[in-house]
């Protein structure tokens, strides 16, 4: 599910698992989003890459159901973070 208020009927009813937030997303807006629910929020993709995932042009807000694929985006999106790429594109 993505979209502001679609995510945040999701969390209000307990059927999200994982957000998934664009790096470049406004934290205040991310803040509102959550308002005290204890989910689990990865950031490590542009608002342009979660739109290319989606079809769109940019995504900032992503829920995710409870479950496997939410446990294996956590998973990932914490190998993503760990590489750092320096300006000539090499790993370091």
């Amino acid at each position: 599910m993505c979209g502001f208020q679609q995510v945040r009927d999701w969390l209000q009813r307990g059927k999200a698992g994982l957000l998934v937030e664009a790096v470049d997303g406004s934290a205040a807006e991310q803040r509102k989003l959550l308002g005290g629910h204890d989910v689990p929020v990865v950031a490590t993709l542009t608002a342009e890459e979660l739109g290319t995932v989606f079809g769109r042009d940019h995504v900032v807000h992503v829920a995710i159901s409870p479950g496997r694929i939410a446990e294996m985006i956590i998973q990932e999106a914490g190998r993503l973070a760990g590489i750092s790429v320096n300006a000539n594109g090499a790993g370091s």
